[in-house]
Order: C-alpha cells, then structure tokens, then sequence
C-alpha cells in the first residue's frame, strides 16, 4: 500500500487498528495465536520499515505511528518497534545482498526479523562471543532476551569480539541443531502484561556465522 501522506499514514494505520486490533486487543496482549494475526495484518499494510528508504519517516511520525498502535494493544507496538529497529540497522548495513534480500520482504512483514543486542551494555562477563574463524564467526554464549518467538523468523544478534568489537548477524530465530552448530531458545519472559510477544532466552553453542551474514562489525559499548 502507498501511502502519500503523514496523515494517510495514521489514518489508514488507526482504521485498520479500530476494526481489527480493538475488537480482540485484550487476546492480542496475552495470546501469542492473536498477536501473530494482528502483526501480519499490520504488515499488509506496509508500515513495518517506515524508517528506511527513500523516504523514511521522521521520528516525530514513527513516535506518533507507535503510540497510536500502543493505545490498543502494548504487545503489537512493542514487537513492530523491535522489528522496525532491525530493519533500520539493516538498511545503514554495507551488506547490499543482505538489504536486498530482506528489506522488501520486512516492509510487509512477510519476514519478520528482531534483535538480540541489549546484552552489550552490561558490564562485567560477554553474554555472547565471537571468534573469527575461516569464513565467518564462531558464536557461543546466551542473549537474555529476545522477542517475537513463533513470529519472528530471524534475529539481528550481537557478540563480542576479543578486541572489544561487535559484530552483528542475522541467525535463525528457532531452536536448531546440525553442522553449522546449535540455537537453543529457553524460558519464556514475560514483559509487563505482554505475555503474547513470546521474549524468550537464546542459547548459542559453536554457532557458524557465514561472513555473507554479517550485518555490521563496530565497536562494543
């Protein structure tokens, strides 16, 4: 959907949500199988990388467009929120085959990707590790939280490096084992009321992450 204006925008934006979102919004906050329904029906919309592009929206709009989700539903505004951030990160990516691929597919939530890097500020022992290894980086640790899970089908990761960088990749969000190691997603978390956004603990175990699925390699917090 093309949407010309701020104000087409959130009213297109706030209908959908009157009709669909309102109706249902207590089983959207507490329910996983109501919440996964009201995020695609919000992607087909196209709303869901409205900072990125040519014309990206400002953030007095995006603030606008969040707090209008979060009036009917905590849950949906949060987990768009966690997406639209992937997909911001994405886009300043210099992994063009990385954009191309996954941005299109994002804007209508056809894909749903979300981040695991809050880790990186805390002090003390690195959560999660990398060593540079031939083609990539071998990853082992444990993210904290991570939301989206049984929606998201992927996630922006983060891990230390010995020299106190970072790099950022996109792995599986879904418990995995095999040659390119093991993903592991533990206890559920419940954030506030919103038990619906499944934020879930991710255990990696010698995970391989191919270069091509670097994001970003920058300096650690």
């Amino acid at each position: 959907m093309l949407l010309a204006s701020t104000s087409d925008l959130l009213e297109t934006t706030n209908t959908y949500l009157q009709t669909a979102v309102a109706p249902v919004a207590a089983e959207i906050d507490r329910q996983p199988e109501a919440l996964k329904p009201a995020w695609r029906g919000l992607g087909k919309l196209g709303v869901l990388t409205l900072r990125v592009g040519p014309a990206p929206v400002t953030a007095e709009t995006f603030a606008l467009f969040t707090e209008q989700i979060a009036r009917y539903s905590g849950a949906l505004a949060f987990l768009q929120t966690q997406h639209q951030s992937a997909a911001g990160m994405l886009s300043l990516s210099d992994n063009s085959t990385l954009r191309e691929q996954y941005l299109p597919e994002m804007k209508y939530g056809t894909v749903g990707v979300g981040i695991g890097f809050s880790h990186l500020r805390h002090s003390g022992k690195r959560m999660v590790t990398a060593l540079e290894v031939e083609g990539g980086f071998q990853l082992n640790g444990t993210v904290p939280w991570v939301t989206g899970s049984g929606i998201f089908d992927q996630f922006i990761l983060a891990a230390s490096l010995p020299d106190g960088r970072a790099v950022f990749g996109m792995v599986p969000f879904r418990d995995t084992q095999g040659t390119q190691g093991e993903i592991s997603l533990g206890v559920h978390r419940s954030l506030c009321a919103m038990t619906a956004t499944n934020t879930v603990t991710v255990r990696l175990t010698d995970w391989f992450l191919s270069a091509n699925l670097v994001v970003s390699i920058r300096l650690g917090s």
